[in-house]
C-alpha cells in the first residue's frame, strides 16, 4: 500500500509494487487501452493513500490523459457515494480509477449502476482483484480491471498445476487467497536458496539474511513479480499482472502477466 514509514526500514522488503509505484503503470494502461476517454479517480481520504494519490495525479499529467479530477471520499460511511457517482456521471467520466476498501468499491459500483452510470473501473492491486469481490459485487463490478501481484486462477490452472495438486493432496483450499500465499512462500523459498548459495550454509541468521537480500537481483518465481533489491531500495518489484472481473465465471480473468510497461 503506502511507502510512508516503510522505505527507511532496514528489515522491510516489499515483494510487490506499492500503490504509488503502480500509479504510472496504471496511467499507461488507461492511455493505451482506453485512448481519448475521459478519466477520473475516487480515492479514500486517508494518509495511507496520500502518496498514491499524489503519484496518480503526476502520472495523469505525464501520460496526458483526458482528465476530470481526483475526488477523495471520507472513511466510515457511504453518504458520499450518490453525490460522487452523480458528479462523475455528469462530467462524462468513462474510465474511473477507484482506490478504496473493497466494500466501498462494491457499494459504489452498485449505487452507480442504479443511476445508470457504469464506468470502466480500473485500479491497482491487491484487494479489488480478489475473487471475493466478484462473488459479492456482481453485476456492478463486472469487467472491472485491476492490477495484482499474482495472476488469476485461470492462468494458474495452465501454468502452476502443482499448486492445485498440492491443495488436493493436503485437503486445503485452492482459491486465489491460497494462490497468493503460495506465491509469497515461493519468493521466500527462492530467497532462502540464495542465502544457502551465498553462505554455503542453511544456518540462517537474521542479520546475514537481511544483508544478503539487500544485494539480490532478479529473484524470479513462476508467477510473482521479479525482485531486485539494493541497500537504498527495498521496494524491489516492477511488474504487475492485470486481472478483469468476469461475473459469468465468478472469478477474475488474467489479461496480462509480468507487465512492467504498457
Amino acid at each position: 500500500v503506502t511507502e510512508v514509514g516503510l522505505d527507511g526500514l532496514k528489515n522491510y522488503f516489499a515483494t510487490s509494487m506499492s500503490y504509488a509505484e503502480q500509479a504510472d503503470l496504471l496511467a499507461q494502461y488507461v492511455k493505451k487501452s482506453f485512448p481519448g476517454q475521459k478519466v477520473g479517480a475516487i480515492i479514500t481520504d486517508t494518509p495511507n493513500f496520500d502518496d498514491a494519490s499524489q503519484a496518480w495525479d503526476a502520472a495523469v499529467k505525464k501520460q496526458g490523459l483526458n482528465y476530470f479530477k481526483t475526488m477523495r471520499h471520507p472513511k466510515g460511511n457511504d453518504a458520499w457515494i450518490t453525490s460522487f457517482a452523480s458528479e462523475m456521471k455528469g462530467a462524462g467520466v468513462q474510465v474511473l480509477f477507484i482506490l478504496s476498501a473493497p466494500a466501498d468499491y462494491i457499494r459504489f459500483a452498485q449505487q452507480a449502476g442504479s443511476q445508470s452510470y457504469k464506468p470502466q473501473f480500473v485500479g491497482v492491486g491487491v484487494s479489488k482483484g480478489l475473487n471475493a469481490v466478484v462473488g459479492s459485487g456482481c453485476p456492478g463490478v463486472d469487467k472491472g480491471i485491476f492490477f495484482s501481484p499474482f495472476p488469476g486462477l485461470d492462468w494458474a490452472r495452465q501454468n502452476v498445476p502443482e499448486f492445485f495438486q498440492a491443495a488436493q493432496q493436503l485437503g486445503l483450499p485452492s482459491d486465489d487467497i491460497a494462490l497468493a500465499l503460495w506465491g509469497l512462500a515461493s519468493v521466500q523459498h527462492e530467497s532462502f536458496k540464495r542465502y544457502e548459495q551465498t553462505f554455503g550454509s542453511t544456518d540462517l541468521t537474521r542479520e546475514d539474511y537481511v544483508k544478503m537480500l539487500a544485494q539480490q537481483k532478479g529473484i524470479a518465481t513462476k508467477f510473482n513479480p521479479q525482485l531486485s533489491y539494493s541497500d537504498a531500495d527495498h521496494f524491489g518489484a516492477n511488474q504487475v499482472h492485470v486481472l478483469q472481473a468476469d461475473c459469468a465465471s465468478g472469478e477474475h480473468k488474467t489479461l496480462a502477466t509480468f507487465a512492467s510497461g504498457f
